[in-house]
């Protein structure tokens, strides 16, 4: 863990990796999944902890969007890329992260 530089950290999605894959092989699409499904996993584990996501907590879904290779044109990202990526593991599709596409992919989730 731990190998993506600037990105791993230990996040609460560490600990529901397995439930987290078992939610998403029921929703995913040709090996894909939407950013409102990250969306939804992030609030699912938030539930679970019994925490809010916060401004950080968001801005992180879509950090993890944007470094899997998500797309913003199809809001749509490779499941094996979210997680590699969410095992601190480089992703096959890595992208460069910029602060501009982690606020487009930001205002594109809906957290309510």
């Amino acid at each position: 863990m731990g190998k993506v530089h600037g990105v791993t950290h230990c996040d609460l999605y560490s600990k529901y990796l397995p439930e987290l894959e078992a939610q998403v092989q029921e929703i995913e699409i040709d090996g894909q999944i939407t950013l409102q499904d990250l969306v939804e996993m992030k609030k699912w584990v938030a539930e679970k902890e019994g925490v809010e996501p916060n401004t950080p907590s968001k801005l992180e879904t879509a950090l993890v969007f944007v470094k899997a290779g998500g797309n913003l044109e199809t809001q749509k990202v490779y499941v094996e890329d979210v997680f590699t990526l969410l095992r601190g593991i480089q992703p096959k599709r890595d992208a460069t992260i910029t602060m501009d596409l982690m606020y487009q992919a930001d205002d594109l989730a809906n957290w309510n």
